[in-house]
């Protein structure tokens, strides 16, 4: 057997052994099928791979949650007098939030509005400068807008940790705050 004849012959054996693995691996993808039962269901038998960390933000991103907050100064920690208030709604859509709402009657010009990390009754880091359209009198304004998030804040704003605070000139620290929760409504005793 000449040199030729050598490589061709090893190339045939790859092409054999190729060929037949690809074709039990297609036999295996039948028996799979047939182990469905006729809702798709697989036996018991198979098992089912873990999600990842990427599937679970998948499926994070394709359901949408709603949380709201009621902005008061009697919700700042310490509490503030104050005549001030607001509201927001915000919507959570994959990795990101769309925030629409409203704020007015601050004692002092409008400085600032955040959301925060903390939980309700405690003070924590601003995490996202908010927007607003202000009034001509500087102490009242309204939100229409999207911000991004990361999946720790977005576990947070599920763990209702998550904050709005509205700063002013004479109130620094805030003046009027609301948590976020979810107004999600549980209809888990209800007929439908």
């Amino acid at each position: 057997m000449n040199n030729q004849q050598s490589i061709t012959a090893v190339i045939i054996g790859v092409f054999v052994i190729t060929t037949s693995l690809g074709a039990l691996a297609g036999c295996a993808d039948r028996d799979r099928a047939s182990d469905m039962d006729t809702n798709g269901d697989t036996s018991s038998q198979m098992s089912e791979k873990p999600q990842t960390q990427n599937q679970d933000y998948r499926m994070a991103q394709e359901q949408e949650q709603t949380f709201r907050a009621s902005l008061e100064g009697s919700n700042e920690v310490p509490e503030v007098d104050t005549e001030a208030s607001g509201s927001t709604t915000v919507t959570l859509r994959g990795d990101s939030i769309h925030l629409k709402g409203e704020f007015s009657g601050l004692g002092s010009e409008y400085t600032g509005s955040h959301i925060h990390l903390g939980a309700e009754g405690e003070n924590g880091d601003p995490i996202q400068s908010l927007e607003p359209s202000l009034g001509d009198d500087k102490m009242s304004g309204t939100w229409d807008n999207t911000y991004p998030l990361s999946m720790d804040h977005i576990s947070a704003l599920k763990a209702d940790s998550l904050y709005i605070n509205v700063h002013s000139a004479e109130n620094k620290a805030g003046e009027i705050r609301g948590q976020l929760t979810s107004s999600e409504m549980d209809t888990s005793g209800m007929d439908m």
